[in-house]
């Protein structure tokens, strides 16, 4: 089996603190959803023009969503294979996309619920390559 067709996981307990840390930092929730704090400044409008009608927070360097509750928006019935979701839904079609995509090294990974809960990614890594790829996207947020 090649490595695509593998999937990975991460653990909660060792990159869990991390990475809520990081998209708190930027303004979303423990879920994922942005959160402006009460008046929208000039910074939350930058944010807000970069998320999508469902909710997806994207740049040049990463993409983030919350857990997807609601049905395909591809218009196809959901699947229950993950390995054979990319060949069922459309590539943009909420229920198959990540919740967090890491665009230079093509690194997902999706979760149930809220970060890291019951996660998958498409390879496995590091503590460190996960605080630099977390590191490069905070500084890609703020640009």
């Amino acid at each position: 089996m090649s490595e695509e067709h593998v999937i990975h996981s991460i653990d909660r307990e060792l990159y869990g603190e991390s990475f809520i840390s990081f998209i708190e930092s930027m303004g979303f929730s423990h879920y994922g959803y942005y959160t402006p704090n009460g008046i929208e400044t000039v910074e939350d409008a930058k944010v807000m023009a970069k998320i999508d009608e469902h909710g997806v927070y994207r740049n040049d360097v990463f993409e983030l969503s919350a857990f997807w509750w609601n049905d395909c928006t591809c218009g196809k019935e959901p699947s229950q294979e993950f390995l054979s979701g990319a060949d069922y839904h459309k590539p943009d079609c909420m229920v198959y996309r990540p919740n967090f995509w890491y665009k230079p090294n093509d690194w997902k990974l999706e979760w149930y619920k809220y970060p890291l809960r019951g996660n998958t990614c498409n390879r496995s890594i590091t503590p460190e390559e996960f605080l630099k790829m977390l590191n490069h996207c905070k500084k890609a947020f703020y640009e």
